[in-house]
């Protein structure tokens, strides 16, 4: 199946409707409105209002904003469970259904859901959704639905939700999870594919909670940069007589992130990060992707690139594009970047940790992340830092942390740089050289240190892994009144750049950027995704990036010895019935979120 066209597509419920499209839509300064109320406009689903895509383009000057929606449900469907998903709705939302309303949401980044069986009626349905700001200083322009909707069906007894790992040194697949409503002698039938190839099928006495280890056939696939290998998993849970309740496709990966001689590795073998900023925004639609053809459009130009990964901030990425991140073997680092919440005010801090938990749960299956970022330039205090990095830490302990991007380091897996120069000297220094935050001389790291000591001194940063995780040269369009590159001085800078980072045994860098915000900017393709340099010039950048650095070398050989011992690993397929039992050796887990009642 074509996963990439469904809008999750690690947790696939193929019985669905997708509820984007044309939508009645208001601006309001009035709370509350009747469902029968006359709607000044139409507005494409998901598009925001003051995008193209929504076919507005019109500036947002209410309080609130009001969404209505009809839709059919049948007699069959309405015998069943109907589950309603949100992918993303910025700002406070409340969700009315015929008249009623079902519940609230008062995150703009994160999913949420509603199981609306007792709610809906055969027939006619009316969904209508108020939308206002969560904050006082969130624009109003940036409120409103940006992400998919969508029903999806089921029996009354379902999947209610379900988590999957893979385990690298036992050659086990876990399942860990909960059924809604279970009778008795229910079965789960698991079907097992790699490569598009059925490796395995068991069958499973189903019960309340999914506790499963599946045994896979050697050699293994591992996941690794520029070899997205998979394991797509099909669960079909059956009555007592044999009728199909509900059917979940998703998917893992043998995938294990550890840190070596202060490097990223992947299943043991040093990786040099080459990644490039990705910000998620397009020409006509602000942050929404608009097709899977745009998606695979900018990570092409990634690959063409020379880089193996990308450094996603500004947004968050929609689950289609780290699917895809996924099967091309890409390394991402997702940087939240404080989604807008104000670290030091102490219920923002909670809003945000809680945000980035929800968000956590839903990604946490993509192999292709590899670093959580919470927030990035930060030059406060240290407790948002720290509350940061134990809340991911306690959702995800598979994952590297930098708790602070190119800002003050605390408390952190990864020492965190950004440098921003046409100083080589100056970049030299400020790569080479650990000081807490900007370079800063020794009398003035002296004074820092002593009057903020929780700080990380510069033995301490110098035992870290480095992570230059935003560099750049100057635009090679004129901007702020600064003069344009010629494409042989940015050449000189970059290559240079770039030799001084591998050089300084740094675990990786980051581009800034892949492409520009606006009409101008630092990117190295337009708004539009034309290229600004010359072919020839596309062709040293890449050769540049593509230079291995030592530990790349070194672990070469390593990855040749990986495979030889997995060739000598027997086969070993089974098709069987048995009795769940709860996996022996698993890493530290954590469960879906169960649906709204």
């Amino acid at each position: 199946m074509l996963q990439e066209e469904f809008p999750r597509p690690d947790f696939v419920r193929p019985r669905l409707r997708m509820l984007n499209g044309r939508w009645d839509f208001n601006i309001s300064k009035a709370d509350d409105i009747a469902i029968d109320d006359i709607y000044n406009y139409f507005i494409e689903v998901p598009y925001l209002p003051h995008t193209e895509l929504s076919n507005l383009n019109l500036t947002v000057d209410g309080n609130f904003l009001w969404y209505r929606k009809k839709f059919k449900i049948t007699k069959a469907e309405l015998a069943g469970t109907i589950i309603l998903n949100f992918a993303g709705v910025k700002g406070n939302t409340e969700v009315f259904l015929n008249g009623v309303s079902i519940g609230t949401n008062a995150f703009s980044f994160s999913p949420f859901a509603f199981n609306i069986s007792d709610f809906a009626v055969e027939g006619i349905n009316t969904l209508v959704l108020k939308v206002s700001s969560t904050k006082e200083q969130m624009l109003l322009e940036n409120i409103g639905v940006w992400q998919n909707i969508w029903l999806e069906f089921a029996s009354k007894t379902f999947i209610e939700n379900l988590h999957t790992q893979a385990g690298l040194k036992s050659s086990q697949i876990f399942l860990q999870g909960k059924i809604k409503n279970i009778s008795d002698e229910m079965k789960m039938e698991i079907s097992l594919y790699c490569q598009g190839k059925k490796i395995l099928s068991s069958t499973y006495l189903a019960q309340e909670t999914i506790n499963i280890q599946l045994k896979i056939p050697t050699p293994l696939k591992y996941w690794n940069p520029g070899d997205g290998n998979i394991y797509d998993i099909k669960i079909i849970l059956k009555n007592k007589i044999g009728g199909i309740c509900d059917t979940i496709y998703t998917y893992c990966a043998f995938r294990e992130i550890s840190i070596v001689e202060n490097n990223l590795a992947i299943n043991g073998t040093q990786v040099f990060l080459r990644q490039i900023r990705d910000k998620l925004i397009y020409p006509d639609s602000k942050n929404t992707i608009s097709s899977i053809a745009q998606i695979k459009q900018d990570l092409s130009l990634v690959l063409k690139l020379g880089f193996n990964g990308v450094y996603v901030e500004g947004s968050i990425p929609d689950p289609r594009y780290l699917y895809i991140a996924d099967k091309l073997g890409l390394l991402v680092t997702i940087a939240f970047d404080g989604l807008g919440y104000n670290v030091d005010n102490k219920n923002d801090l909670n809003m945000l940790i809680n945000e980035i938990d929800r968000i956590i749960i839903r990604d946490y299956r993509h192999p292709s992340i590899v670093i959580w970022s919470p927030i990035s330039n930060y030059f406060g205090s240290k407790e948002p830092s720290v509350e940061l990095y134990n809340s991911i830490r306690q959702s995800d302990p598979t994952r590297l942390i930098s708790s602070v991007a190119g800002g003050y380091q605390y408390y952190t897996d990864i020492y965190d740089k950004r440098i921003f120069t046409d100083d080589l000297e100056f970049f030299k220094e400020t790569v080479l050289y650990a000081t807490n935050g900007p370079l800063l001389s020794p009398k003035d790291e002296e004074k820092l240190l002593k009057s903020n000591p929780s700080l990380l001194n510069p033995d301490i940063l110098h035992e870290m892994p480095l992570y230059i995780s935003g560099f750049g040269v100057y635009p090679l369009s004129q901007e702020f009144g600064l003069p344009a590159f010629k494409e042989e001085d940015f050449l000189f800078y970059y290559k240079r750049y770039v030799e001084i980072i591998r050089e300084s045994g740094a675990m990786g860098y980051v581009y800034a950027d892949l492409y520009d915000s606006s009409t101008k900017g630092w990117g190295l393709y337009d708004f539009r995704r034309n290229q600004k340099i010359s072919d020839r010039a596309i062709l040293e950048l890449r050769a540049t990036n593509l230079e291995k650095s030592n530990l790349e070398k070194k672990g070469l050989e390593t990855l040749e010895q990986q495979k030889i011992i997995a060739k000598q690993m027997q086969q070993n397929t089974q098709n069987h019935t048995c009795f769940m039992q709860p996996p022996q050796g698993a890493n530290t887990t954590i469960q879906m979120p169960p649906i709204h009642q």
